[in-house]
C-alpha cells in the first residue's frame, strides 16, 4: 500500500519539478554570455586603454623633438648673429668712450652715436664719420688743442731740419711734400688715419690704395711715425 502511494506521489512531483529545472537551465545559459560580454569589455578597455597611452606617449615625443629642434635653432641664430658683428673701441674727446659692439659695415657716425656724440672741446673734422669700422680697431678722437699741436709739432719738426713727415701728425699740406704723394694720395692717408687710428709703422703706408713696395722704397726714409 505504501509502495502504491509512493509511486503516486512522485508522479504528481515530477510535473511540477520540470518547470523548476527549465528555470534553472534558462538563468544558467543567460550566465554565461554575461560573462563573456564582461570578458570582451575588459579586454576592449585594455586595448584602449594601451593605445591612449602609445597615442600621450607619441605626442610627448613630438613635443620633446620640437623643443630641441627650437634650441638649436635658437643656438644657430644666435652663433650666426655673433658672426655679423665687430667690435671698435671708440675714445678720445667723445662723451662716453668705450668699446662697442656693433652689426659688421656699420659706419662711425652710427658708433659716435651710441658713444653719446662728441665732447665740447673736440676736432671734430679730425675723424671720417663715413668710414666703415673694423672688427678689432680703435678709433680716437683728438681735441681741438690736440689737434693744433699736432699740425704745430710737424711744422716744427721739418723747420727743425729732421727731414722725416710723421704719418701720426702731418696734416695735407705737409704730407703732400713727401716724393710721390699728391693732394689724392695725401688725402687717402688722413682718411686712413681718421678711420684706423695711428698708423704702428711706417710700412703700414702700403695699404693705401696706390702704395705699393716701389713706392714705398721711395717714401720710407722721408717718413716716421710716433705713439
Amino acid at each position: 500500500m505504501f509502495r502504491k502511494w509512493k509511486k503516486k506521489k512522485l508522479l504528481y512531483l515530477i510535473p511540477l519539478l520540470l518547470p523548476v529545472v527549465a528555470l534553472g537551465l534558462f538563468f544558467g545559459l543567460r550566465q554565461r554570455p554575461s560573462a563573456l560580454g564582461g570578458s570582451l569589455r575588459c579586454e576592449t578597455y585594455a586595448d584602449v586603454t594601451a593605445e591612449s597611452g602609445a597615442s600621450a606617449k607619441a605626442a610627448r615625443g613630438r613635443k620633446d623633438t620640437a623643443a630641441a629642434e627650437s634650441v638649436t635653432a635658437e643656438t644657430a641664430e644666435t652663433v650666426e648673429s655673433a658672426a655679423q658683428k665687430v667690435s671698435i673701441y671708440l675714445c678720445g674727446a667723445v662723451v662716453h668712450p668705450a668699446v662697442y659692439e656693433v652689426p659688421k659695415g656699420a659706419r662711425l657716425h652710427e658708433v659716435l652715436t651710441l658713444a653719446g656724440g662728441f665732447s665740447e672741446n673736440a676736432a671734430q673734422d679730425a675723424v671720417n664719420l663715413a668710414a666703415v669700422v673694423e672688427d678689432g680697431s680703435m678709433v680716437r678722437v683728438p681735441t681741438v688743442e690736440e689737434a693744433v699741436r699736432g699740425t704745430a709739432e710737424v711744422l716744427a719738426e721739418e723747420s727743425a731740419g729732421s727731414g722725416k713727415v710723421d704719418l701720426n701728425r702731418a696734416d695735407k699740406e705737409a704730407l703732400m711734400r713727401l716724393p710721390g704723394v699728391g693732394e689724392r694720395k695725401a688725402e687717402q692717408i688722413l682718411a686712413y688715419r681718421k678711420a684706423h687710428g695711428k698708423f704702428k709703422s711706417t710700412e703700414e703706408i702700403k695699404k693705401i690704395p696706390g702704395i705699393k713696395e716701389k713706392a714705398f722704397e721711395k717714401l720710407k726714409d722721408s717718413i716716421t711715425v710716433s705713439e
